[in-house]
């Protein structure tokens, strides 16, 4: 018979893609073209759908997790403008409380992992809006499963609401009633698409190949083999074979040699997990997953030949690239929904400084921003935009060190000192 000769036709072996057929003990070889007909008709047998990944697949747990968890850690600040024009945080108001604490069965932090979650797997996060009769604020936030949430498309409207099936029954939300967060997908206008998705071929090699692997234990780690004959076995031989090969083969089977009679030839037919490359098929998995969400290694608790400078530089890469921009994105949908629409002019933004207050980079980043306000480049108050602190009044002018005196009194004693020379 002929031997597999790579990891992918060892993997198509074990799940049946590759037949051997056997006439009266005899081995016949298998036909390549059948192989790849097989393999074409079954198209994506094996492919995972992104939330029972999430359950089996350790490597999207532990980008998903690294994500959710990030996000449900950093509360938003808020901000509004006084009567001034100027920019200043709001320590108190309704929606703060209901971000903390959205209804009466989770917690604001469970609200923002289960969305961000949904928002990773399958592109898509809904939250369903309870609001005051008499003055349509909203007073309780729920979560609502992704893949139970259906989206009534609307020629005019886009949206012309939701269907949501959570057991056996489904009802109605208008499109008022619910928050849609979601990814860019390029293939629809009313659903996104889940940064998992774009690892789907990488996950399917990765489950075949954990299910070769799991088969090659089961037989007792004993690679699958042919007799080779010069002639027909007799019964009695054949006999005695087949009765040690069962003793032999399986989990907690006794190992030992085995005994060929009447000139058989061992011929191994499958590659181990080792020679296959079984290994290499769960590495490039978790590369392929960590490049899809943009979570680096450390994250993941992947540290081989990680230094510690280039741990912070992962660390501070994931903040900047990844958590940054999601963050901005999702708290300025909740400013649209929930304040916009309801007349109010504050918003919201991720309190970034809370977690780059300590990393290398933004302290260079201030310490730069207090060069440029030193020499009167920028002012105090641009600055303070560019780390979301806020204004501050009398904050718009431009001043020079060392006494943060305004440029423009400097300008007028440099003017009264040529007058009086003159």
């Amino acid at each position: 018979m002929k031997q597999p000769n790579n990891f992918i036709e060892s993997v198509f072996n074990y799940v049946g893609y590759i037949k051997a057929e056997w006439d009266k003990r005899t081995a016949t070889r298998y036909h390549e073209d059948e192989a790849i007909a097989a393999l074409l008709k079954a198209g994506k047998r094996y492919y995972k759908d992104p939330t029972s990944a999430y359950e089996e697949h350790v490597w999207t747990y532990a980008c998903v997790w690294a994500i959710a968890n990030a996000a449900a850690m950093l509360p938003p600040k808020m901000f509004d403008l006084d009567e001034e024009g100027n920019q200043v945080e709001v320590k108190n108001h309704w929606l703060l409380d209901l971000l903390k604490y959205p209804n009466n069965q989770y917690t604001g932090y469970d609200l923002s992992e289960g969305t961000f979650s949904f928002l990773e797997l399958v592109g898509d996060g809904y939250w369903e809006i309870v609001r005051n009769k008499a003055t349509e604020r909203p007073v309780a936030l729920y979560l609502m499963r992704s893949d139970r949430v259906r989206v009534v498309g609307d020629a005019k409207e886009m949206v012309k609401g939701y269907i949501y099936t959570p057991n056996s029954k489904s009802f109605s939300l208008a499109p008022e009633d619910v928050i849609h967060f979601r990814n860019f997908s390029p293939k629809s206008e009313i659903n996104g698409q889940g940064s998992i998705k774009a690892a789907t071929t990488s996950l399917e090699v990765e489950y075949l190949a954990t299910e070769y692997f799991k088969d090659f234990f089961r037989r007792g780690g004993i690679p699958s083999f042919v007799l080779e004959m010069p002639h027909r076995m007799s019964d009695p031989s054949y006999d005695r074979l087949k009765g040690a090969l069962s003793k032999k083969q399986g989990i907690g089977k006794q190992r030992g040699e085995l005994i060929l009679e009447e000139g058989a030839k061992y011929v191994q037919t499958q590659t181990t997990p080792k020679e296959s490359g079984e290994d290499i098929a769960t590495v490039r998995s978790r590369s392929s997953i960590a490049a899809a969400t943009g979570v680096p290694p450390i994250k993941i608790q992947s540290l081989e030949g990680t230094a510690y400078a280039n741990a912070r530089f992962q660390d501070i890469s994931f903040w900047r690239n990844t958590m940054e921009p999601r963050l901005k994105k999702f708290y300025a949908k909740i400013t649209l929904d929930c304040l916009r629409k309801n007349g109010d002019t504050a918003w919201l933004v991720p309190d970034m400084a809370r977690v780059l207050m300590n990393i290398d980079e933004f302290k260079n980043e201030v310490t730069a921003y207090n060069g440029m306000v030193d020499r009167g480049i920028i002012s105090r108050n641009e600055v303070r935009q560019k780390l979301d602190f806020g204004t501050v009044p009398g904050g718009d002018v431009l001043t020079v060190a060392p006494n943060l005196v305004p440029l423009s009194d400097l300008v007028k004693e440099e003017e009264l000192e040529e007058e009086e020379e003159g």
